[in-house]
């Protein structure tokens, strides 16, 4: 006799059966998973940023053991460049849990926004290799900072009272457009420009910067002429509208000293008169000009040239030599006026050379007048007095030769 088995328990519990070793087999197969608590060094990456990225890895299980775990990130290349991307975790026992690090950095042209990070795990289950993946966000933050590059001087040799050009490039060096960009000249030296003359604003508007690109500036100064020799620091910085932070640069650089002569007095002198101010037709007349270095360096060679009309005669050329800083010195010239020179203010120019300190030729001119006078008529008085002088010294000479005569002759009677 056939024994009748009931056919709706045997399946429901082959049902049951099958659900218990399929669930028991998944526990024993996904053994981790990623935390959702990853971070990031720094916080908020920018464009250009090296990114240090941990993140946790826990074991789910209360029994089992995942072997030989090998943890990797997938990274876009167009975005990020890979620095670190794979380390080999070990052993994760259950319910432990495991920090793992990873470096990368962040392009410079990469467009701001969130961008997915695939983290994968290989480890062995049991007998088996287990892969598993999670994705991880990361935020790639819009950045506005400028850079203050380049920076330069011209001419390579500062001196005092010379132009000088200070110059360089901000630079956008973040993924934002840098709107209303601007640069500005500030001294650190002194509290402020003195003894510098700022021939530009020491305030410029560069412009909106598209993002990695750079826009040129430029600033002239002046050092005054006695300025003193020494080592002068400008500080250059850079802003825009949008820009968290303030990027700067120092510059410094040499003044060097000069020689500045200048006329400091002229005289003159009229020989055998008086009056020897005034100069007439036909006067024969000295000319002294007074030359004093103001400068911070030895003035070589310095000599003074007169130009004058052909009215005037005589050496126009007087070669003096070296001056010292803070000393002077005089070119004394003899000169003549013709009896028939025109009357009135007779043109001069004062030209003084000499040569620097880097031995240029230096030439300052100053412009001057001679006045002539005309010479007054002669008086009748003096020629009748000088005649009555003359007569009487005649007398008084005739009557000493009569009187010699008149004894040599009564000696000789």
């Amino acid at each position: 006799m056939a024994v009748k088995y009931p056919y709706f328990p045997v399946c429901l519990l082959a049902l049951f059966l099958f659900f218990a070793v399929s669930v028991s087999a998944a526990q024993a197969f996904y053994l981790l998973e990623i935390q959702d608590d990853f971070s990031t060094l720094p916080g908020k990456p920018f464009p250009g940023d090296t990114v240090s990225l941990v993140v946790t890895i826990k074991n789910l299980t209360s029994n089992t053991t995942a072997f030989d775990v090998n943890a990797g990130i997938s990274l876009n290349e167009e975005v990020f460049e890979s620095i670190k991307s794979l380390e080999y975790v070990g052993n994760i026992q259950s319910e432990q849990v495991k920090q793992v690090g990873f470096k990368f950095r962040v392009k410079e042209s990469a467009i701001p926004g969130t961008y997915r990070i695939p983290v994968t795990l290989s480890y062995l289950s049991g007998s088996s290799l287990v892969t598993d993946s999670f994705d991880l966000n990361i935020l790639v933050n819009e950045c506005f900072n400028l850079d203050v590059k380049g920076i330069f001087y011209s001419p390579s040799k500062v001196y005092a009272g010379s132009k000088i050009i200070l110059g360089g490039f901000v630079e956008n060096s973040c993924s934002g457009f840098a709107r209303r960009a601007s640069v500005e000249l500030l001294p650190v030296t002194n509290d402020s420009f003195d003894p510098f003359i700022v021939l530009s604003s020491n305030r410029l508007e560069v412009g909106t910067i598209a993002p990695f690109e750079s826009k040129p500036f430029s600033f002239e100064l002046e050092p005054a002429a006695n300025a003193d020799p020494r080592v002068y620091v400008f500080e250059i910085t850079a802003d825009c509208l949008d820009c968290e932070s303030v990027a700067s640069d120092k510059v410094s650089f040499e003044v060097l000293g000069k020689p500045w002569v200048i006329i400091s007095g002229t005289d003159l002198s009229v020989d055998a008169r008086s009056d020897s101010k005034s100069i007439m037709q036909g006067d024969n007349f000295s000319f002294s000009v007074q030359v004093d270095n103001i400068g911070e360096e030895k003035a070589k060679a310095v000599k003074v040239l007169l130009e004058t009309t052909n009215d005037i005669t005589g050496s126009k050329e007087s070669f003096i030599g070296n001056i010292d800083p803070g000393d002077s010195s005089a070119a004394v010239f003899d000169l003549s006026v013709k009896p028939d020179a025109s009357l009135g203010g007779q043109p001069v120019k004062i030209i003084v050379e000499y040569f620097d300190e880097t031995d240029s030729n230096q030439v300052a001119v100053h412009d001057f007048a001679f006045f002539i006078n005309a010479r007054p008529p002669e008086s009748p008085v003096l020629l009748i007095v000088l005649l009555i002088t003359l007569f009487g010294v005649m007398y008084f000479v005739l009557r000493l030769v009569f009187r010699q005569l008149s004894l040599r002759k009564a000696k000789l009677q």
